[in-house]
């Protein structure tokens, strides 16, 4: 699951409103995957805060997942239990 998680994406996976508002409120992110993910938004908008410009690095493709093997196994068993559910 880790290495699964490690490996580049599409996106990111935190909403683009959502990270605006870390940015622009200077919240601090709790964990070292979310602070590093938002740094990494930061360094990619280089100082524009603009919805579009953080629109537009969050839907860009990102260099890893940011997420922790065992969030990783968490996510991908929730999802799997709500589609065996649906049946």
């Amino acid at each position: 699951m880790r290495m699964a998680a490690e490996q580049p994406c599409s996106r990111f996976w935190i909403s683009p409103e959502s990270a605006r508002r870390r940015i622009v409120y200077r919240q601090k992110p709790k964990g070292r995957w979310l602070k590093a993910m938002i740094e990494e938004i930061e360094r990619r908008l280089q100082g524009r805060t603009d919805v579009e410009a953080v629109e537009r690095v969050v839907y860009s493709p990102a260099p890893c997942f940011y997420m922790a093997g065992d969030t990783a196994r968490k996510v991908i068993q929730r999802e799997l239990k709500r589609r065996r559910c649906k049946r």
